[in-house]
């Protein structure tokens, strides 16, 4: 599937919300005649983002073709997911990895700061963890709960996010944010500037 393709599915699918803290996109509201009056949550930029990264994005290819990246290969193989690049290679904008998000949660994201994590045995239902200098502060500011249930639209057939691409980005999160390695890559990037 073509990201152009996945991006109104996934929205359809989520219930044009930020799966980490229920904003309604701002597209969707702004011309939706009527709907800014029945929700109750705020009207934020969302984007549809990639669970499981994609590392070889080329924002001057707008084409949906194979990941090229070996070294991205090899990493998921060692680290116990050998099938990814089955999955995943050449699909990478297909609906099971792709959720919508918060256009600054998105970089959060994107920046290990922000994993959402399935609760085992509870369907639906994930924790929100939250990693860096002044974590608690952060999640207050930008209005993050620690648990969010997914809003997903059941009246539409379209596959859902898969669990298994949370669960592994959320264990990166935490060995990049555990192991002290986040606080290197901090402190490098404050040195260069």
């Amino acid at each position: 599937m073509h990201y152009t393709l996945a991006l109104p599915c996934a929205l359809l699918r989520d219930c044009y919300r930020c799966q980490a803290t229920g904003s309604v996109d701002f597209d969707t509201a702004a011309f939706t005649p009527g709907l800014r009056e029945r929700v109750d949550a705020r009207v934020d930029v969302t984007d549809v983002r990639h669970i499981i990264p994609d590392f070889d994005y080329d924002p001057s290819h707008w084409k949906d073709s194979p990941l090229r990246n070996e070294m991205q290969w090899k990493f998921w193989e060692r680290f116990g997911h050998p099938e990814l690049r089955a999955e995943l290679s050449g699909r990478i904008h297909r609906l099971e990895n792709v959720v919508t998000l918060r256009a600054d949660i998105c970089e959060m994201v994107d920046d290990l700061q922000l994993c959402l994590k399935p609760v085992q045995g509870i369907k639906g239902i994930f924790n929100i963890f939250v990693f860096g200098r002044n974590a608690t502060r952060l999640k207050d500011l930008r209005g993050i709960p620690d648990q969010k249930m997914f809003y997903i639209n059941s009246s539409v057939d379209i596959p859902k996010p898969e669990l298994k691409y949370f669960r592994i980005l959320a264990t990166c999160c935490f060995i990049a944010n555990l192991s002290g390695a986040m606080e290197y890559t901090d402190m490098s990037s404050r040195l260069v500037e």
